[in-house]
This record gives structure tokens, sequence and C-alpha cells, in this order.
């Protein structure tokens, strides 16, 4: 997908690459990424997710590019991070549980605010 989309309300099942991959400025809310070869989602530079979740991916549950805000998301049993997010992000609200790798993994400058992270494979 292109920028300055909006996708919601979808679901991205057993695909053999990434669930969602989007570029700069997409906004994703309500939507599901699971049992995907690959990341849940991948989202582009200032791109925004809300109330979705990523579950049993092979890799990542999320990961997000610089400038990006997550908020209310949840992403459990993924094969890599939970989160895995670039400079200048900001993830608030969000649950990381059952993740191989790091629950949330943030860059610099980034804004990590009410959030769990629990049986995580590295913290």
């Amino acid at each position: 997908v292109g920028s300055s989309f909006v996708i919601s309300n979808s679901s991205s099942v057993s695909n053999s690459q990434n669930g969602f991959v989007a570029v700069n400025a997409l906004s994703i809310s309500h939507c599901t990424a699971r049992s995907n070869l690959g990341l849940g989602y991948s989202l582009g530079a200032n791109a925004t997710a809300s109330n979705c979740i990523a579950y049993l991916n092979t890799g990542s549950g999320f990961t997000a590019s610089n400038g990006s805000s997550l908020s209310f998301c949840v992403a459990r049993n993924n094969q890599g991070q939970g989160f895995d997010l670039g400079t200048s992000c900001t993830i608030t609200h969000c649950n990381a549980v059952g993740n191989n790798l790091n629950g949330i993994r943030v860059s610099s400058g980034c804004i990590v605010r009410q959030n769990n992270c629990d049986s995580n494979g590295l913290g």
C-alpha cells in the first residue's frame, strides 16, 4: 500500500510473506495479522497503528519506521520482536506477550508509555 492510505477492519492470515506492508503515512486500525511467514506488520515512516493484533507470525509482530505511532496494539507469540520501532516513534497502551525476542525494542528518541511486556524471550 502506498502513502496516505487508511486500512481498517481487515485480516491478513497465513500468507507466504509479510501480513501487512505499507509505506509512509499509513493509518491502520482494528486489523489482525496471523500466521504469516514474515512480519505481521511492516509500517513505513510516520505511520499510525491502533487496536491491531499480530500473533503467530514467523518474524516480528510489528516493525515501524521513524516517526510512527502505535497504540492499543497486541503482539503475541511472534518468532521475532513483539514491536521493533525506528527513531522518534511512540508506543502507548500496547501489550507484548510471549514473543521469542524482545517485547518492545525501540531506537533513539522514542516515547514508550503505559505498555505491558510479559514472557518475551529477551525482555
